[in-house]
């Protein structure tokens, strides 16, 4: 059945005054952009202007209008049509909006737990409302009550209904918020809301959406599902990799596949690319053009523990992995971020990955991994605490 090829650019807006203050931002009007704000959002319109986007949808909220605005600007020749949609809205946490993190987690704690372990759980008072009630739990709390996530990912697959079937064969940019963003790749790709926490989007971190969408798709409406080419891609805001939060601790993987077309060009500008990074060990397949991969890519890391892995034992050697991330701390006292380099047959990566994020296994095809590129994965130090997606296809500038 005919196809037609759609591209989505999704990106995030720049610093924000709340991001600055550790603040919980919510539909809250009264967030803008920093100067460093200003700044990332320059260089990601430096960075997308190959790309030519017919359209760029922005959220209405000031920290992403005026991030999109700025990212417009840098299309001068062959400027796109600019449209403001109310389906963009960040997630609405009225309850916790402009609250400090540290405010929050002290004084909802139970409900802060429910947020991180079962965020489609999360239950708030219905937006009219919150003035008049006290917070969750307490006496009264019994009015009505609404789901900020579920009602993110409704908004989400709205959004897709609509645009898609406007904008086919088309590219268009869409900038908005790290929690719309997670809603609208978990949509596209069909992952639950109770892993909406998987996926990290720093700010200004660029991600794409590919829709190969049937005619009978768009005349029946059936909920559509994309293709992940790159997730938080960051290195034009001159990160090596994508930043953690400080203080974060735990185990940090590298993923690259083998296996798919990579030169020696692009081998060499990853190896020099990472060559500032700490990589304390390595796991590399039993292929022999995975081997040769890793010794390339660790030519500055002299001093790695290598280990090589029979590729039948790999799922086994994943989950040890995970579960003994303890184990790879060199200071069991004083725990810190430890990295190792994965290098594997890009379908070992791909299982790994929709592993990682919930994609049922006939899905696999919905992650897309490119020779020369890395992807993240982050898992806390916390044993209780879920893998993060940090990057898809991560590579140089």
């Amino acid at each position: 059945m005919p196809s037609h090829q759609t591209r989505v650019i999704l990106v995030r807006y720049g610093q924000s005054t709340y991001n600055q203050q550790e603040k919980f931002q919510g539909q809250s009007p009264h967030s803008q952009l920093t100067e460093q704000g200003h700044w990332e959002a320059q260089q990601t319109g430096l960075a997308l202007q190959r790309l030519t986007p017919t359209t760029i949808y922005s959220s209405p909220l000031p920290q992403a209008q005026q991030t999109a605005e700025v990212i417009w600007q840098s299309f001068r020749s062959h400027p796109p049509h600019f449209q403001i949609t109310e389906s963009l809205r960040e997630i609405h946490l009225p309850t916790w909006q402009g609250l400090s993190y540290r405010v929050v987690q002290e004084q909802f704690a139970q409900e802060y737990r429910i947020w991180r372990q079962d965020p489609q759980q999360l239950q708030m008072p219905t937006p009219e409302r919150v003035s008049l009630l006290p917070p969750l739990g307490g006496d009264g709390a019994t009015s009505p009550l609404f789901y900020p996530v579920l009602e993110l990912y409704n908004q989400a697959r709205q959004f897709w209904r609509e645009i898609l079937p406007q904008n086919v064969g088309k590219t268009i940019l869409l900038v908005t918020h790290r929690s719309t963003i997670r809603a609208l790749i978990s949509t596209a790709l069909g992952l639950a809301p109770q892993h909406y926490h998987r996926l990290q989007q720093g700010n200004c971190g660029i991600t794409v959406l590919n829709f190969a969408l049937c005619s009978h798709q768009l005349e029946q409406e059936i909920p559509p599902f994309g293709q992940l080419e790159t997730l938080n891609l960051t290195s034009h805001l001159g990160q090596t990799l994508p930043r953690l939060k400080s203080g974060q601790e735990g185990l940090r993987l590298l993923l690259v596949p083998s296996g798919v077309n990579t030169d020696i060009i692009q081998c060499e500008r990853l190896s020099q690319w990472l060559q500032t990074i700490p990589i304390h060990f390595s796991l590399t397949g039993d292929l022999l053009e995975s081997d040769q991969l890793t010794d390339h890519l660790l030519r500055y890391h002299p001093t790695t523990l290598q280990l090589q892995v029979m590729r039948e034992d790999f799922p086994q050697v994943w989950q040890r992995t995970l579960q003994t991330r303890h184990a790879f701390s060199p200071h069991p006292d004083h725990p810190s971020l430890v990295t190792g380099l994965v290098v594997a047959r890009d379908s070992l990566i791909r299982q790994f990955l929709a592993q990682v994020i919930q994609l049922p296994p006939e899905q696999l095809w919905r992650i897309q991994l490119q020779g020369g590129a890395v992807s993240v994965l982050y898992c806390p130090l916390n044993e209780h605490g879920a893998p993060t997606l940090q990057a898809l296809n991560f590579r140089p500038c």
